[in-house]
């Protein structure tokens, strides 16, 4: 397993939120995730369309009810306009959690911190988007009922 320190893998001390994270809930956490919530009146098949409708200003429809990397490439085509908060971003996953009960259980019973970045083959690749897992920290805080 080279370049993965062996005291400092995902599952075993963290979870890594990420579509090819080794663990389920890492993996459903993930912007890419096929997690359908809904948000005032409107409804996403993941965060990652929302992500996509939200910075092109919340304008393509389509964008809505896309998934995974189809979601990511989809949105490229469209000029940014906006950058979500992290206030509204952590509203956006506790929709999201809200809506995913299962997911809501598996977020309540975990213990381990969560982090973001990407593994290539053992190779770890930070990312600028490190925020993500301790914003996910947050939300679990939020439906514990601990305060942030």
């Amino acid at each position: 397993m080279s370049g993965i320190d062996p005291n400092n893998i995902d599952g075993i001390d963290h979870i890594n939120v990420y579509s090819k994270g080794a663990t389920e809930l890492g993996r459903l956490l993930s912007n890419f995730a096929y997690t359908p919530f809904t948000g005032g009146p409107h409804t996403f098949a993941s965060v990652e369309g929302w992500w996509q409708w939200y910075c092109t200003g919340k304008q393509y429809n389509d964008l809505k009810n896309l998934y995974g990397p189809m979601a990511k490439s989809a949105g490229k085509q469209y000029t940014r306009t906006q950058t979500p908060t992290k206030e509204v971003l952590f509203k956006v996953y506790c929709c999201k959690i809200e809506c995913n009960p299962e997911i809501r259980e598996m977020l309540i019973q975990s213990t381990l911190p969560f982090t973001h970045y990407y593994n290539y083959g053992g190779k770890i690749v930070h990312t600028h988007w490190e925020w993500t897992g301790s914003l996910w920290n947050e939300v679990r805080d939020h439906f514990r009922g601990n305060v942030i």
